[in-house]
């Protein structure tokens, strides 16, 4: 079921990849083996990544079901993310991968997924689940760490050859304009201005950041939200230090 794309599956096999994705969280907690089992197969990561992918609204009512179980896809792709970003291993496999460039099965598969795309991915799927009111916060919290966990890895932030990518920093912009707005956006915050923090570990990715007025306004506009009322300090201290 890995080596099918999501288009080509049929509702059994949605359902299968669900039971699939939960299975690969289990064999990848603290299992720094797996962890590279999994990452060198790129199949893995092409389904992670596709099912991460915002689910178009339902045109009828009775595609409602359909997208319902999009969207559990998409909630079941971030846990086997997150365990393999939590070991110095599972970062560097999972670099080495999005980093790995195969051009002839790349033309016959489509685009080839690169870190920026993955981190945009994830930052739009905390963004989209501090939207929806019936969102529970684990989930979100773990895309969160898995993208600061990513950061902190010098191999995956060279791999950006010293400037992000225009979606993800936007992303990042509108997602620091909303916080505050609910408790996933709360929670999730303090750990996506880590990853910007981390990722400030490179010059030239640091200098990028600091040249978009966008982030400046950004992070003073939440620095003012919050700082009359002293409230969410460590929002607070987390903004000051990415300034």
């Amino acid at each position: 079921v890995l080596s099918k794309k999501l288009v080509e599956m049929t509702q059994e096999e949605k359902l299968l990849l669900l039971s699939v994705f939960d299975l690969l969280s289990v064999i990848a907690k603290n299992d720094t083996e797996n962890q590279k089992l999994l990452l060198q197969n790129r199949n893995v990561l092409d389904r992670l990544a596709e099912c991460l992918q915002a689910a178009p609204p339902p045109p009828t009512a009775s595609a409602a079901a359909v997208l319902d179980l999009q969207e559990r896809l998409r909630s079941a792709a971030v846990p086997p993310l997150y365990e393999c970003s939590r070991s110095d291993t599972g970062r560097l496999a999972l670099t080495t991968t999005l980093c790995s460039t195969a051009p002839a099965t790349a033309a016959a598969a489509g685009p080839v997924l690169t870190g920026a795309a993955l981190l945009t991915l994830l930052l739009a799927f905390i963004r989209d689940s501090s939207a929806a009111t019936t969102s529970h916060a684990e989930v979100p919290l773990k895309a969160a760490a898995t993208l600061e966990n990513m950061a902190e890895n010098r191999s995956f932030q060279a791999s950006f050859k010293g400037k992000l990518d225009q979606k993800l920093l936007q992303g990042m912009e509108t997602f620091l304009n909303q916080g505050g707005k609910n408790t996933i956006t709360l929670q999730t915050l303090p750990t996506c201005i880590e990853f910007l923090i981390a990722m400030c570990a490179d010059t030239k990715i640091r200098e990028s950041i600091a040249r978009r007025r966008e982030m400046l306004l950004a992070c003073t506009k939440t620095l003012e939200r919050h700082a009359p009322l002293h409230t969410h300090d460590l929002h607070l201290y987390l903004l000051v230090s990415l300034i």
